[in-house]
């Protein structure tokens, strides 16, 4: 099992955001669900997510901690991860989005935005049961340009992670992503669902 701890990470969880003069809290939902109807074709069921959760402490910082499990194997592994957000009843892509041919030699790539994160896990091979740890790692907004983020930003979005798998000849999918929300902390109290609650500051 490998563990990465929240002491190896090298930043703070990006949550009250001064941009031009707009003040952003950013709340993510707990859970890490599945989104494979985003992605057409055959979909297979690679990892387990379901012990790793986000975190909320004080209404202010928020942390990943838990563990995923890999259900089958992979020593190359193609994918995508953008940004998605809601505007006027669609889902649309905005911010940061990467095509990788094979997220494997990306892991230790200091240039990519979820290296301090894959950064404290081995390289591929990942064989079939391998669990990832997390522990209290603080949440970011990683790939995300900042200088991009307003008052417009407010409102729902999602990260979403699309990864494939080639197995006997045919390729397959996984999908998952992190549901959050952007507000003004300017604003009174506002509730998110989940039994979050959001105070103004």
């Amino acid at each position: 099992m490998t563990y990465l701890r929240s002491t190896k990470i090298l930043f703070l969880f990006i949550v009250k955001l001064t941009i031009v003069n707009v003040k952003i809290l950013v709340v993510p939902e707990p859970n890490i669900v599945t989104c494979n109807d985003l992605v057409p074709g055959e979909e297979i069921n690679a990892v387990d997510t379901t012990n790793l959760k986000v975190i909320r402490v004080n209404d202010t910082y928020s942390f990943f901690n838990g563990s995923m499990k890999f259900l089958i194997g992979f020593d190359k592994l193609p994918g995508r991860i953008f940004y998605e957000k809601y505007h006027q009843g669609e889902w649309l892509m905005f911010g940061f989005s990467g095509r990788y041919g094979n997220f494997c030699f990306t892991f230790h790539d200091r240039t990519q935005p979820f290296y301090y994160y894959m950064d404290h896990f081995p390289k591929c091979p990942v064989e079939k049961g391998t669990e990832w740890t997390f522990n209290m790692v603080p949440f970011t907004l990683m790939g995300l340009n900042m200088e991009s983020v307003n008052a417009n930003s407010f409102g729902k979005w999602r990260l979403i992670f699309i990864y494939e798998y080639r197995i006997k000849g045919a390729t397959k999918h996984n999908c998952r992503k992190i549901n959050f929300e952007m507000f003004d902390t300017e604003k009174p109290k506002k509730s998110f669902g989940n039994n979050f609650k959001l105070w103004g500051y």
